[in-house]
């Protein structure tokens, strides 16, 4: 199994919570080039009425990473990584994967893996063809 972790404030949304049109058609494009499956590992995760508008704008998820944060929090990114180990620790299925995110900071573990995006700009094409060859990547 393919899996994409993908965050969505800063990738998918720049315009202060709609999700834009363009980037839903690339990240299909990404899963039709290499059948992967997206885990969301976004903080929209964590609530019920976000994660049906985002099915409602085409991004269909079949995962979501576990919550690791504590109620002091102000920055649910701070444990990112922590909740990405552990979903891949309980999905040995996993062969490849990507993450696509705009914090780099809490993801430093895991930076060859991260395609990182700008706030500003969100996803591109340029993230697209980063995040196939990365997932369709073999091993010898």
């Amino acid at each position: 199994m393919k899996a994409l972790f993908l965050d969505i404030d800063g990738v998918m949304s720049i315009n202060h919570g709609k999700i834009d049109c363009h980037k839903v058609v690339m990240i299909n494009k990404i899963i039709q080039y290499t059948d992967c499956h997206i885990v969301l590992s976004s903080s929209w995760r964590l609530n019920s009425g976000l994660c049906m508008s985002l099915f409602d704008d085409g991004i269909l998820f079949e995962h979501s990473t576990p919550d690791l944060s504590t109620p002091d929090d102000e920055h649910g990114a701070v444990h990112r990584a922590s909740e990405i180990r552990l979903w891949l620790d309980q999905h040995p299925e996993v062969t490849a994967y990507a993450i696509l995110d705009g914090d780099q900071e809490s993801l430093v573990p895991y930076a060859d893996k991260l395609i990182a995006t700008n706030h500003k700009v969100g996803l591109t094409l340029s993230h697209v063809h980063r995040a196939i060859a990365m997932l369709n990547e073999t091993k010898e």
